[in-house]
């Protein structure tokens, strides 16, 4: 069985080949966040942090799915969980 700590080393995730999400994308961290004005901001970020933990996940063309593009700072929490989910 695996302890706390392996379940939170990326190397283990890496060594079988399986896509690694830092805590800061995780969906608890944006769950919680879900209300505040940034929301949009920080999925943005989110996906970014993903992106650069993953090189193999990161966008192929320049290109961005309509969720992160359509983020901007006046957009309420609302508009963009109903865009992104």
């Amino acid at each position: 069985m695996l302890l706390a700590g392996e379940l939170e080393d990326r190397d283990y995730y890496r060594e079988v080949n399986v896509f690694w999400v830092p805590e800061a994308a995780r969906w608890e961290a944006l769950r919680a966040a879900a209300k505040q004005p940034d929301i949009g901001k920080r999925i943005d970020d989110a996906l970014s942090l993903i992106e650069l933990e993953n090189p193999k996940c990161r966008r192929r063309s320049n290109i961005d799915p309509p969720c992160r593009s359509n983020t901007d700072p006046g957009m309420d929490a609302g508009r963009v969980t109903a865009s992104c989910g």
